[in-house]
């Protein structure tokens, strides 16, 4: 995962923060974002992620990481499939299940 743009407002450390992702397995990526965010001043305690359905493995790797960050989820499901980075059971691809493909 990488960063290619971010395009914030200048003062975006003096508001709260939502970060919206559709699932999250092991949580790397959200914890890249969140890193992104507070590298232009936000503090965790600013920042809720929102998430449809989340791998408990991600939770315990975005708490861990980000103690004070908020957590907001429709579900938690119990592991990763490390080979695919997808959650098990889950709900397959969102991305394509949202576009109708």
């Amino acid at each position: 995962w990488r960063l290619d743009h971010m395009d914030l407002p200048a003062n975006i450390a003096q508001h709260k923060v939502l970060l919206f992702s559709s699932t999250c397995s092991t949580g790397n990526a959200e914890c890249k974002a969140i890193e992104a965010l507070c590298s232009v001043g936000c503090d965790e305690r600013s920042i809720s992620l929102v998430v449809i359905l989340v791998a408990s493995d991600g939770v315990v790797n975005i708490s861990n990481r980000f103690p004070r960050l908020t957590i907001i989820t429709g579900g938690i499901d119990g592991t990763v499939d490390l080979q695919t980075d997808s959650i098990v059971p889950g709900f397959g691809d969102f991305v394509a299940r949202y576009n109708g493909s």
